[in-house]
């Protein structure tokens, strides 16, 4: 009966620490995306995937085979970032947004200190375009893409994007090595249209 309470009481513990909050109320996850748009702050942080290391924002390598008439002739590889936003304390706006960078050549087996990218707004056909679909634009054109999803998660409606984004190491680092998997990046778009976004950003997180 001992050991079941002492390790009940452990379990606490750690969910206490593992749950700690800043004075925003906010969980102290690592990795974390806080932006101002259209004059209002929004923010991404959260940690229940793991203590204290949340699962957005994230980045992923992704490499595909580019293929005509049924031929791979090439493939594409890319840095696929996502993050999503919701009102920050004191912003009422019930508005979120999803952001979705594709960044083609990304450098990741070199220094990522000062690598900057810029992101080309293109045409859409549909609200939603397949991950394939942007594959195929993205190599065809040789750009980056910056898509806003519009609504928070779940609401799957694509606004284009200019901008770049410039990554930086963490504060301490002096290479990659020292990094880890994580990086630091500040992100200025811009979609225009019907509605238009004013992003700056500022991204902790890992790829």
């Amino acid at each position: 009966m001992k050991k079941i309470l002492l390790a009940v009481a452990v379990c606490l513990l750690m969910a206490a620490c593992w749950l700690e909050k800043d004075e925003k109320g906010y969980f102290l996850a690592s990795n974390y995306c806080t932006a101002t748009i259209n004059g209002k702050e929004y923010i991404d942080r959260e940690s229940y995937a793991l203590p204290k290391v949340g699962h957005s924002p994230r980045a992923e390598w992704y490499e595909q085979y580019f293929w005509e008439d049924n031929v791979a002739v090439d493939s594409v590889g890319m840095l696929i970032v996502h993050t999503y936003l919701k009102p920050d304390k004191g912003n009422n706006n019930p508005e979120e947004y999803g952001l979705h960078l594709y960044i083609k050549d990304f450098r990741w087996d070199e220094p990522v200190e000062g690598q900057e990218y810029a992101f080309t707004a293109i045409a859409l056909e549909e609200t939603y375009v397949p991950l394939d679909t942007l594959v195929n634009r993205v190599y065809r054109e040789n750009i980056s893409l910056a898509l806003f999803d519009v609504g928070g998660i779940g609401t799957i409606r694509y606004v284009p994007a200019s901008g770049t984004i410039r990554f930086s190491l963490p504060e301490g680092a002096e290479s990659n090595e020292d990094a880890g998997y994580w990086f630091e990046a500040n992100i200025t778009l811009r979609a225009e249209g019907n509605e238009p976004i004013d992003f700056r950003g500022y991204m902790y997180a890992y790829w």
